[in-house]
């Protein structure tokens, strides 16, 4: 029994002798709230302070398209151009300059001015510029922009009737679904500056449903990936997406339909149109206030001279009008009224 009090008076009096030490976060406030004796404290601090630094940013531009491959492969020859020997580009996307390859295709290049390629895309007939967004997020969080169309489909159908009036009281089903544009991207800062890119991309539309559909028909195009790029790098992401091949067929009235001379008569022409979905990605790292502020005034600026080439080409059938224009960002800032 002794021995069981001294056991107990011990563990008692060497518990008391050992430090208090204990941390409780608060994070509605970010704070960490921290008990401990000084040589543990000065170790947690210098921790804390190691741990606790601005995080860096990332800012994603993209141009996503649909291109022709003819316009896939004049790209192809201009990336091939402007390539320097020492093997800046890498990937398969425009190895070939004939034609596109099926399936994912990777191209990279570094310096390229996305507003210089948007244009080239956006002047081109054979292309047709899906979206341009651009999205600003933290490392290692997953950023989202979707610009969609909230679509009902059916889902089932019943009718009930009652036994009294035999009224039918029909009774109808829906899920709603986002078709149009949706851009996933998760960047991750490595050493040296380089980025690990988690892309998902999908663009959906709705199409002429077959005879006898009763419900709405979709197609999807979508790209899932994971690669590795620079700080300010251009990579191109791609592939064949639709293949169609359609037969316009001429014909003298009458004459055109007389079995074997008819074939004297009839013109016939098959035409294949090849389209790939490119996306435009170019990562760069907004580590501090100073690179992101200038990110922003490149944007803005880029704006506002879209708007000003807008107002030298004025409006259609509207030459008195003029098309608004931003203030100048100085201006902005510094509250002035002038927008010259």
């Amino acid at each position: 029994m002794l021995t069981g009090v001294l056991d107990e008076q011990t563990q008692g009096a060497a518990n008391a002798m050992q430090p208090v030490f204990n941390i409780q976060a608060d994070e509605s406030t970010n704070v960490l709230v921290i008990t401990a004796p000084p040589t543990e404290m000065r170790v947690i601090r210098e921790v804390i302070d190691k741990l606790d630094i601005r995080r860096a940013q990332v800012l994603v531009e993209a141009i996503i398209a649909e291109v022709s491959s003819d316009l896939g492969a004049e790209l192809g020859v201009r990336w091939q151009t402007n390539t320097p020997r020492s093997g800046e580009f890498i990937g398969t996307a425009f190895t070939e300059a004939a034609e596109m390859g099926t399936g994912l295709n990777l191209g990279f290049y570094r310096a390229t001015d996305l507003r210089a390629l948007l244009r080239v895309i956006s002047d081109d007939t054979r292309s047709n510029v899906l979206s341009t967004p651009s999205l600003v997020t933290m490392d290692n969080e997953q950023a989202e922009i979707v610009v969609a169309d909230n679509v009902p489909f059916i889902t089932g159908e019943y009718t009930t009737s009652t036994s009294t009036d035999s009224t039918v009281n029909p009774f109808r089903t829906i899920r709603r679904e986002d078709v149009g544009l949706t851009l996933r991207v998760k960047p991750q800062i490595n050493e040296g500056d380089t980025i690990k890119l988690d892309v998902e991309q999908e663009v959906s539309d709705v199409v002429p449903s077959p005879e006898g559909a009763s419900d709405l028909t979709t197609r999807k195009r979508s790209i899932k990936t994971s690669v590795l790029v620079e700080d300010g790098q251009l990579i191109v992401l791609g592939g064949l997406i639709d293949d169609d091949v359609s037969e316009i067929q001429s014909k003298v009235p009458l004459l055109g339909d007389v079995p074997l001379l008819g074939i004297l008569f009839r013109f016939t022409r098959t035409e294949t149109h090849k389209r790939n979905l490119m996306v435009f990605l170019r990562p760069r790292i907004l580590r501090n206030a100073g690179t992101a502020n200038i990110a922003s005034y490149q944007k803005y600026n880029n704006v506002r001279a879209m708007q000003m080439e807008l107002q030298k080409r004025g409006i259609p059938l509207i030459r008195s009008e003029s098309p608004p224009l931003l203030l100048r960002l100085e201006d902005y800032l510094g509250g002035g009224r002038n927008s010259r």
